[in-house]
């Protein structure tokens, strides 16, 4: 039991040695043998680097809690001390009186631009307040009934999109492409004629 303690004391001394070494100030470290009772502190007393933060225990090697953390190297130095994100100050800009928060929508309703394709005309209405839309309603063809079916689908689906997104900007709905790009077109229309 004694070599096993003595080899394990050995083994951290000679470690502890090599560190101290390699990233002290070249003062050889204190460590005592096994038969004197473990390892001691690397670093004499009074030669600590006074700047240095202590290593939580969690990240210590065992039998040297309390010795001084190696130095870092300044390439270290400067990668921990780049920034991690730019700041993202912008300027306030004021809100003309009549248009809605930034938005540049103005309030009221806006009716867009009748937009037809191959199976019938849509047109699209829309609805603004305080800078937002806060409403869209839509004329479409009911007949023939699959193309009531298909729209019946869309519309409201495209209603939607447009309501989370706040523009135009909504995808085509499957199965309904002509039905998608004459929505946009004359939701585009409403929200032209809504700009400030």
């Amino acid at each position: 039991m004694r070599r096993i303690t003595a080899s394990v004391v050995g083994t951290f001394a000679g470690t502890a040695l090599l560190v101290a070494l390699k990233f002290g100030d070249g003062a050889p470290p204190q460590v005592a043998s096994a038969a004197a009772g473990g390892v001691q502190p690397l670093a004499q007393a009074g030669t600590a680097d006074p700047s240095a933060t202590p290593v939580p225990p969690s990240h210590q090697p065992i039998g040297q809690s309390g010795a001084a953390r190696p130095r870092t190297s300044k390439s270290n130095r400067q990668i921990a001390s780049k920034p991690t994100s730019k700041p993202t100050s912008k300027p306030i800009r004021a809100v003309p009186t009549g248009t809605g928060g930034g938005s540049g929508l103005k309030t009221g309703t806006f009716a867009g631009a009748a937009s037809t394709n191959q199976y019938g005309t849509v047109r699209v209405t829309v609805t603004v307040s305080g800078g937002r839309i806060t409403d869209l309603q839509a004329t479409y063809p009911t007949s023939p009934s699959r193309t009531a079916q298909i729209n019946a689908r869309a519309i409201p689906a495209l209603r939607q999109e447009a309501l989370s997104a706040q523009s135009a900007q909504v995808s085509t709905v499957s199965g309904a492409s002509y039905t998608s790009a004459s929505y946009r077109a004359s939701l585009q229309s409403a929200l032209s004629a809504a700009k400030a």
